[in-house]
């Protein structure tokens, strides 16, 4: 087996004509999911919802218990609740607005929920991204203080580099509100707490400052994985919620594809499909890099190259 041995090349190259094809094939419908009514059911109890096909896995009894508490110790954390004081979200009309409309879609997909249980009030605020958007963040600094952190393996690019071989084709996936996907335990809810317009709220699925959600999401999203490589002829990786799929035979590659993702969402998980790339090409962006299975060589993408000349410059 020809393992890659990578060369780091920090040119621009385009691959406009894998784009151009990614976006006609994205035309062509995916193949039918059983049929689920997602409607009345909230993001952290999508898994849930599926339980019977978790079971299977052996895995009913981790994503009905969700992530609970892992704290340092019961001294440090009381000291914490003892000197919590009520603070809340201020900031100019236009983000107060966007705040408003960034928690009116949490509270309807169940991500967050209204509750008087609470033991940290954490803070909570916008940062702009590079979309000329925001970002709505839980500042869980507090509570990351009294949580042990749960170290795991992750699969980066370094495993790529071990399995990525001569004239692979591979396609990628994206899953959507990752970390909301797992539950927060009754006993764990209370410190994901958070105030807005005199009104307390906390995360029912897990929020992106909490140290641990990585770890949690990663467990359950791994069950699926190994199942995945079990049931289809294929390498898969996955870094947290992005996931790459290598295979040399393009069409049996674009068929596992489709099948992998209603495999997926069969599970529960949300895919965000506009973040796929579902046409197999020997090119390929993941995790800020551009592979390249023809020539065995990697390169930054234009976004990680103006980053680091940014930084650079800094």
């Amino acid at each position: 087996i020809q393992m890659m041995m990578l060369t780091l090349i920090l040119s621009e190259d385009p691959i406009q004509e894998e784009e151009q094809l990614e976006e006609v094939y994205k035309s062509i419908p995916l193949l039918s999911t059983e049929c689920i009514n997602w409607e009345n059911v909230s993001v952290p109890d999508r898994l849930t919802y599926r339980i019977q096909e978790w079971n299977k896995l052996n895995a009913g009894i981790d994503i009905q218990t969700g992530a609970t508490p892992n704290w340092t110790s019961i001294e440090a954390l009381h000291q914490l609740e003892a000197i919590q004081k009520y603070k809340e979200y201020h900031a100019p009309l236009p983000q107060m607005l966007e705040y408003a409309r960034q928690l009116e879609k949490e509270i309807k997909e169940g991500i967050v929920i209204q509750t008087d249980q609470i033991r940290i009030i954490n803070p909570t605020f916008l940062v702009p991204k590079p979309s000329n958007k925001w970002r709505k963040i839980l500042d869980c600094r507090q509570v990351n203080a009294v949580a042990k952190l749960i170290k795991f393996k992750i699969e980066g690019s370094e495993f790529i580099k071990q399995i990525l071989e001569k004239q692979d084709f591979a396609t990628t996936l994206d899953l959507e509100e990752a970390f909301h996907h797992i539950k927060v335990s009754s006993d764990l809810l209370p410190y994901f707490g958070f105030a807005f317009q005199r009104r307390l709220y906390t995360y029912s699925g897990l929020p992106f400052g909490y140290k641990n959600s990585p770890y949690h999401f990663n467990k359950v999203l791994s069950i699926a994985i190994r199942a995945i490589r079990q049931r289809w002829n294929i390498k898969i990786s996955n870094y947290i919620d992005d996931m790459v799929l290598l295979h040399p035979d393009k069409n049996y590659l674009k068929h596992a594809t489709q099948e992998v993702i209603a495999y997926l969402q069969n599970l529960g998980f949300k895919i965000q499909l506009k973040k796929c790339r579902l046409f197999p090409s020997r090119i390929f962006n993941y995790l800020g890099w551009v592979w390249n299975a023809e020539n065995l060589e990697v390169k930054m993408t234009p976004q990680r190259r103006r980053m680091m000349k940014k930084e650079i410059k800094s």
